[in-house]
C-alpha cells in the first residue's frame, strides 16, 4: 500500500521522524509541508502521516494551514505524529479538528517526545548532557509507534481538549509574539561569514541577506531552524543566547533541511 508522510521541522526531529516511519512502513514518499503551495492538496495515497513539532501546545500554523487543504483518498489511513519537549498539549486535538471541517478523520494521533529546542525568553532547550538519554528513549517509543502504524491501529490519542493546555499555550504564544516579539529579537553577530545557511533553510522565506546582512521580516513560524542551525552560532535572540549550546538532530544534515 502506498504511504505519504508530510512532515513540518526546525531542527530536523520530526523529519528524522518522517524518514523512519517511511522506511518501516514501505512504498512510502516524505513531502516537506514548507515546500507545498496551491489551494488544496490532493493525495490518493492508502496512508497518509502528518508528522510536526508542537509551538504553544498546537501544531505551528504552516502546518494548521496544510491540514486545511489536504485532501486525501475517502477510505485512507491518516495518523499524526506530534513531537514535542515535554507534551503535545492541544496538538492532536486541533488537527483532528482541523481535518474534521472537510469530512477527513484522523485514525490515530501519537505523542512523540524528543529533546526540546525552545527559547522564548527562557532557555528550555535540552541540556547536552541529557539528549542522549532523551534520544534513545524517543527510539524506543517511535518503534512501538512504527509497530502500531504497521498495524493501522486506531486511536491512541483520547484526542481530547484541554482548557488548561489552550490557556498555556495561548500564553506562550501571546508573550513570545507580541510581548517579547522573538520575530524581532534574532540578530547575527559579527561571527557571520555570510554563508547563507539560514536564508535557505528557513521554511517560511521569512530571511534575507544583503552585504552579508542579515535581516527578518514578518513572516515567521518561531521554528528556529536559523538559531539552532547556523555554523557558526552567529545567531542570537536577544543577547543572552551566545553561549546556550544549539541543538539538532544528529541523524539529519543541514543540507537535508534544504532540500
Amino acid at each position: 500500500m502506498s504511504t505519504s508522510i508530510y512532515y513540518f521541522t526546525g531542527t530536523g526531529n520530526s523529519l528524522h521522524v518522517a524518514r523512519a516511519v517511511a522506511e518501516k512502513l514501505g512504498d512510502s514518499k516524505v513531502i516537506s509541508i514548507a515546500r507545498l503551495k496551491g489551494d488544496t492538496i490532493e493525495d490518493k495515497s492508502d496512508t497518509v502521516g502528518i508528522i510536526f513539532p508542537v509551538f504553544y501546545g498546537n501544531p505551528p500554523n504552516i502546518v494548521k494551514d496544510f491540514a486545511a487543504r489536504l485532501r486525501p483518498a475517502p477510505e485512507a489511513y491518516i495518523f499524526g505524529i506530534a513531537t514535542c519537549g515535554g507534551a503535545a498539549g492541544n496538538s492532536l486535538h486541533t488537527l483532528r479538528q482541523i481535518l474534521m471541517k472537510n469530512g477527513v478523520k484522523l485514525s490515530a494521533g501519537f505523542e512523540l517526545v524528543m529533546p526540546d529546542s525552545a527559547y522564548v525568553g527562557m532557555n528550555l532547550i535540552t541540556p547536552p548532557e541529557e539528549r542522549e538519554e532523551a534520544l534513545k528513549a524517543s527510539e524506543i517509543e517511535l518503534s512501538r509507534i512504527i509497530d502500531t502504524l504497521k498495524k493501522r491501529g486506531g486511536q491512541e490519542s483520547k484526542f481530547g481538549y484541554s482548557i488548561a493546555a489552550d490557556i498555556m499555550g495561548i500564553a506562550g504564544s501571546t508573550f513570545a509574539t507580541h510581548l517579547y516579539r522573538l520575530p524581532k529579537r534574532f540578530r547575527a553577530t559579527d561571527k557571520c561569514n555570510g554563508c547563507g545557511i539560514c536564508e535557505k533553510i528557513c521554511p517560511s522565506g521569512n530571511i534575507t541577506r544583503a552585504d552579508k546582512k542579515v535581516t527578518w521580516g514578518n513572516n515567521c513560524t518561531h521554528c528556529l531552524a536559523c538559531f539552532h542551525w547556523c555554523p557558526q552560532t552567529a545567531i542570537e535572540i536577544g543577547g543572552k543566547t551566545g553561549n546556550i549550546a544549539r541543538y539538532h538532530h544528529p541523524g539529519i544534515k543541514v543540507s537535508d533541511m534544504m532540500k
